[in-house]
């Protein structure tokens, strides 16, 4: 068997812990066969795992992330009841295992999971290394708990959107309705869209086939769409990964309606954590804080095996 055999086996033994990015179904709604992996293992124990996108740029290979896609790169599987010291040099080994199976390429940049939190190893491979910042919400607080955690603003817009605008939320699998809502913020801003509609409904098929994503609408009492939210959870956590609003009805408080339904639906489905998925982007992220989230960090890494690769990602920047 490939590895890439071996890991769809694996992923579904190990399904309970893996992020929904690094399941083969999801890899192959997002990359079709673009997607593979390198595996280190025993002959009893799965100990880790390297999946990756294979592209080429300027003839030369690279190696990273799919559309629609937060996290990818290394996962690794620690044994029962170890020690912290133990633990650093698992992932050491592991890791450089992993990097030495990888394929050859002259350039790498992906971002990987938070739980992974020590990038040492691949910085001793000459890897380079950014912080980024998602924002979290711990679902087993109570809801009163949660509701008092957003800030006054927040809850303000929610009580104006249900309370003076009667709006209501409405699970659907519309998803070409969801599409043009999205597309209409992105029409809004001036700028294109990362990803096409055909890529989005490849990916909720196989969201829908899995039963792992939920679309929330918010509409008011005379039938009057204010806005949407698409969210993807595994098996323990809630991932917000696109949204789309109506330009004209943005200041109703909807959106955080929005988001408020689908934290509570979160928490109801079992889920432990609700991920925002974050943002650079000051306003943004300032909005995502507002929810009482706790800012938690992860890498991007990137490793130049090329330096005329790198000379032109600079110069292109």
């Amino acid at each position: 068997m490939t590895d890439k055999e071996k890991y769809i086996e694996i992923a579904e033994k190990h399904k309970n812990v893996l992020p929904i990015y690094m399941m083969p179904w999801w890899l192959n709604a997002v990359a079709a066969d673009a997607w593979d992996v390198v595996l280190e293992e025993d002959d009893i124990n799965f100990k880790g795992s390297w999946v990756f996108i294979k592209r080429k740029k300027l003839g030369m290979r690279m190696l990273g992330m799919p559309i629609l896609s937060t996290y990818l790169g290394p996962f690794l599987n620690y044994p029962e009841d170890q020690k912290y010291s133990s633990k650093l040099s698992y992932e050491k080994k592991v890791l450089t295992e992993l990097i030495n199976k990888l394929p050859s390429y002259s350039y790498l940049n992906q971002r990987i999971h938070h739980s992974f939190t020590n990038w040492l190893p691949l910085y001793w491979h000459g890897f380079e290394q950014s912080t980024r910042y998602t924002y979290q919400l711990d679902l087993k607080k109570s809801d009163e708990f949660l509701w008092n955690g957003l800030d006054s603003t927040i809850r303000r817009s929610i009580r104006k959107a249900e309370n003076k605008l009667n709006i209501r939320i409405e699970e659907s699998n519309d998803i070409e309705l969801f599409d043009k809502l999205n597309q209409e913020v992105f029409d809004h801003r001036g700028v294109k869209r990362p990803y096409s509609t055909k890529q989005l409904l490849r990916l909720d098929r196989a969201c829908a086939d899995n039963r792992s994503r939920e679309i929330l609408f918010a509409y008011d009492s005379d039938g009057n769409l204010y806005g949407a939210i698409y969210l993807v959870f595994d098996e323990t956590s809630t991932y917000y990964i696109l949204g789309g609003s109506s330009p004209d009805k943005r200041v109703s408080g909807a959106n955080s309606l929005l988001m408020w339904k689908a934290i509570l639906n979160a928490k109801k489905r079992g889920c432990l954590v609700f991920d925002f998925e974050g943002s650079m982007i000051e306003s943004i992220e300032k909005y995502f804080r507002s929810f009482g989230a706790i800012q938690v960090p992860y890498f991007n890494v990137k490793h130049y095996k090329n330096n005329l690769f790198k000379v032109t990602k600079l110069l292109s920047r």
